[in-house]
């Protein structure tokens, strides 16, 4: 019981600390840290993300703020991440409410308590 509070108490002050803020020694040179993102100290700062939008720190591992010649700006790019989270916030809210209640009523062909089960009963009703 003691081995398990000691490992509880140990991951808490670790995530503690990540929030704590960075110790700041003063000698790195301003010319280098501009060049550097903020989210990610060893990679360049991505041209396009230069702190314009809100919550912008930088972080783009994978290039994508650098795709201009597909047609598609930035903030197309932020809009279509809000719907995207916006859709996944909503599916956890469908299966959550399955699993807890059950299938929707009036749903005679699902009649399984699990989403999966319920899904592939549909399924099975209405093939493609």
């Amino acid at each position: 019981m003691f081995k398990i509070a000691a490992v509880i108490t140990s991951l808490l002050a670790a995530s503690a600390s990540a929030f704590a803020p960075s110790s700041f020694n003063g000698r790195a040179s301003t010319a280098i840290a501009a060049e550097k993102s903020q989210s990610l100290p060893f990679m360049n700062r991505p041209p396009l993300l230069d702190g314009s939008m809100a919550g912008d720190v930088g972080f783009d591992p994978l290039g994508l703020s650098n795709i201009d010649d597909v047609g598609i700006d930035l903030y197309w790019l932020r809009e279509a991440e809000i719907k995207h989270c916006r859709l996944a916030m909503l599916a956890v809210v469908g299966i959550l409410q399955v699993e807890i209640f059950g299938p929707a009523p009036g749903c005679e062909m699902a009649t399984a308590k699990c989403q999966m089960d319920a899904f592939w009963q549909i399924w099975g009703a209405h093939p493609q």
